[in-house]
């Protein structure tokens, strides 16, 4: 039961075919240094909001016993259908307090009405799916202004350099610290996102300051957010996992308006027993605008490129619900998103739609991909 929606962008439209009976449900000076170095909280953000949603029930539920328990002996002069009356709404209380504990209450899901003209976007023929290999989403949360930050740039290119379509990187600038553009100056640009932003406040990345990432969205020694110093060694533990499902991406760029559609086809592997979700959104290549980095002197670069920026969500900062119990193996799903590039200063040859399907419940990555608009 996800109570939490926000409404998704209204340039943003979806469509989506389904077959097998896939479940749908339609729901962004030395001291700086030093405040550069990352913190770790031992919690995951799942663990902190069950125990701060566990506490806030508990706490609802005893003051509505002691409320009772006052009435009762008040109805005590009045009569014993007033005792029943309130003994009937304690409990009804009581159960919708129990049913909204059990949602999952993390993060914000998107209302997604998932409308598009398919006349601009029809549905294309898929290829057959060949060579399925299981693909490593590597999330890397950035500043302009963070002087740490080009040391994770670094190993993001050694992990692609290294390993090649297997990785799909996004940078992801955040927080008024590392990110909020100035008003004079070098770093006037504002790189950031609605999206990315309720992202890195949902996993809470740059509390602890900056370069983090996580991978996957997978847990590394007990904790989700993983130092750039240890990427290379989770992906390697992961190149060697079965994919579960394949994810097509299909581009049709319009030069006429700066339009596009993009088309994402899952087909999964197996049997999957967990309510998935589906995220697709963009990032661009080749920006080039100023970077601080410690590691240089002077500290300001003007002219720096800035690679795989997160460029903001077709779907919403969380996606949207794609099975609510069960996905049978064999199982299709297409959808379908319409986006105008008019207006934005986004260069369509080095931008690309990345897309992947997570578990609800761990936020768990189980395959993404990404594709050229052109």
């Amino acid at each position: 039961m996800n109570k939490l929606f926000k409404n998704i962008s209204k340039n943003h439209t979806t469509h989506h075919v389904i077959s097998n009976n896939i479940g749908i449900v339609s729901a962004f000076s030395n001291n700086k240094e030093m405040a550069d170095q990352a913190r770790h909280d031992e919690n995951t953000p799942s663990e902190r909001h069950a125990e701060l949603v566990s506490a806030s029930h508990n706490s609802y539920k005893i003051i509505i016993l002691k409320q009772f328990r006052n009435k009762l002996g008040r109805n005590n002069e009045t009569g014993y259908r007033g005792v029943l009356n309130q003994l009937l709404l304690t409990i009804v209380t009581i159960f919708i307090l129990f049913v909204v504990s059990c949602d999952k209450v993390e993060a914000p899901f998107t209302n997604n009405n998932e409308n598009i003209d398919t006349a601009k976007c029809p549905v294309p023929q898929f290829p057959a799916i060949t060579n399925v290999y299981k693909k490593i989403l590597v999330e890397d949360f950035t500043g302009h202004k963070c002087g740490y930050c080009p040391r994770a740039h670094v190993a993001l290119k050694n992990l692609i350099d290294t390993y090649g379509d297997t990785i799909v990187g996004v940078a992801l600038h955040v927080s008024d610290y590392y990110a909020n553009p100035d008003a004079t100056g070098l770093y006037t640009y504002n790189f950031r996102t609605s999206e990315g932003t309720q992202i890195d406040q949902n996993f809470h990345i740059s509390d602890g300051g900056l370069p983090k990432g996580m991978i996957n969205r997978t847990k590394y020694n007990n904790n989700i957010i993983i130092d750039h110093n240890s990427w290379q060694t989770v992906v390697q533990s992961m190149l060697a996992d079965q994919p579960r499902l394949a994810i097509q991406i299909i581009n049709n760029y319009n030069a006429s308006d700066s339009s596009f559609c993009t088309h994402v086809k899952l087909t999964f592997l197996e049997d999957i027993t967990d309510t998935l979700m589906f995220f697709c959104g963009l990032t661009e290549d080749s920006i080039i605008k100023p970077q601080k980095n410690y590691d240089l002197t002077p500290n300001d670069i003007p002219v720096y490129t800035h690679m795989h920026v997160f460029r903001g969500s077709l779907n919403g900062a969380f996606g949207v619900t794609i099975s609510n119990n069960i996905t049978k193996k064999d199982s299709t799903l297409i959808k379908s998103y319409f986006y105008n590039l008019k207006g934005k200063d986004f260069v369509h040859k080095n931008i690309k739609v990345f897309a992947y399907v997570y578990k609800l419940n761990g936020d768990i990555v189980l395959q993404a991909e990404e594709k050229n608009v052109q």
